[in-house]
């Protein structure tokens, strides 16, 4: 009977939403929680579908978005490689390679979704057989958040598409050619064939580039909510249950022990699954603000505001997003004083006699004070507060350089 009841929900929700996504099938609601960024990822063509190789979890329409972004990084790199050595200002030189370096972690970050996406669904199932006992209302608060995000994003896609649509109109024709093709001029093409080409190669970077780029953080900061929560949640609950006096002997004692053990699992898995492309994304952000300082330090000094809205557009995306992933990522190591207290508190009133009750509490104690395995970026650095106060300080540091040397 509940498996008639699910299958009827299921039909219910695919009339109701004409599409659904690739997801693990589970009874959970934190993947409809996601739904929003996912359906966005599969219009992108960068969200797989289920298989058992990468292969088999590319669609037509996957395919093809792999395509465009490999021989897409491909044409510009070479291009880039060949126009350097007739390009006299270094600056243009490195604004090209943002866009490479952009391009090519986009790429990177596709193909080791589509690779590691069994790990993702997996992920996805712990999380959603992680129960707590707020966890309706908290994933309702969270729905909330996470479309904000993404109401953003789309905010941000639309400056973007703005300023670059202004920057198409006004910037040089040949100058542009000699990005796109070679170093070939465009002396005797048309100017408005010249332009057409223009507005369709960024329109095809702002679609597979900037809105993927996006969407991929996005996701993945929504996913450290949703394990935030899950943290919180957990916390709560032992805070619940010493206030009801829930917890009465050494076997109650070790399910939280063993709960907060899948919880530490979920965010070994998080870490795992997310490592590597968290440190090409904080590569990217970093080189990207370095350069976009100096450009706009430059334009100043030259009074040339031609670029300056898609500049500052960059910047502020960037460093958004960057204090974004450094809070939210660094919230899942946190250790909650009031769970702590409310343990100690367990361990005071309990049988002072049941060696095993209070082992059990010490154990769990020891556990709920030792921070839980941090999201790092490929191990290479923690993402947390003081690593973004030291970025950023370096690159305070960075433009007060460049400043006194303009």
């Amino acid at each position: 009977m509940n498996s008639s009841l699910k299958s009827k929900k299921s039909k219910k929700d695919k009339k109701k939403n004409g599409k659904t996504p690739d997801w693990p099938k589970i009874d959970t609601g934190h993947l409809e929680v996601l739904r929003p960024m996912i359906q966005v990822s599969q219009y992108l063509g960068s969200w797989p579908r289920n298989g058992a190789q990468f292969i088999l979890r590319l669609t037509p329409w996957n395919g093809f978005t792999l395509f465009i972004l490999h021989f897409y990084t491909a044409h510009k790199f070479f291009n880039w490689m060949t126009v350097v050595k007739t390009t006299e200002s270094i600056f243009e030189v490195f604004e090209q390679l943002t866009l490479i370096v952009r391009t090519a972690i986009v790429a990177v970050c596709f193909d080791y979704r589509f690779f590691h996406y069994p790990s993702v669904v997996k992920l996805f199932q712990n999380i959603g057989t992680f129960s707590t006992m707020n966890e309706e209302f908290n994933i309702r608060k969270l729905g909330f958040r996470i479309k904000v995000i993404v109401g953003v994003s789309f905010f941000f896609i639309f400056l973007h598409l703005l300023f670059a649509s202004i920057f198409m109109f006004h910037t040089s024709t040949s100058s542009y050619v000699n990005w796109l093709f070679y170093g070939e001029t465009a002396g005797k093409t048309p100017d408005y064939i010249v332009r057409s080409i223009m507005i369709a190669d960024w329109a095809l970077y702002l679609y597979l580039v900037i809105c993927n780029e996006c969407f991929f953080t996005t996701f993945f900061l929504a996913l450290c909510m949703i394990i935030t929560m899950k943290i919180k949640d957990y916390d709560e609950m032992i805070c619940r249950i010493h206030r009801e006096k829930l917890v009465k002997n050494a076997v109650q004692v070790q399910e939280l022990y063993q709960k907060h053990t899948r919880l530490t699992e979920i965010v070994n898995q998080a870490n795992d699954s997310f490592s590597f492309p968290a440190f090409l994304w904080i590569l990217c952000i970093i080189f990207n603000l370095a350069v976009k300082i100096e450009s706009i330090i430059r334009g100043a000094k030259e009074s040339d505001f031609n670029e300056f809205g898609y500049i500052f557009t960059d910047v502020l995306y960037y460093s958004l997003g960057f204090i974004g992933i450094c809070t939210i990522a660094g919230n899942l190591s946190g250790v909650d004083s009031d769970a702590v207290v409310a343990l100690t508190k367990i361990a005071e009133e309990g049988d002072i006699k049941d060696w095993v009750f209070q082992q059990e509490v010490q154990l769990l104690l020891t556990k709920l004070n030792t921070p839980m395995l941090k999201i790092t970026g490929w191990s290479c650095f923690e993402l947390n507060l003081k690593f973004m106060l030291t970025i950023l300080g370096a690159l305070a540091t960075y433009t007060i350089i460049i400043l006194q040397m303009a």
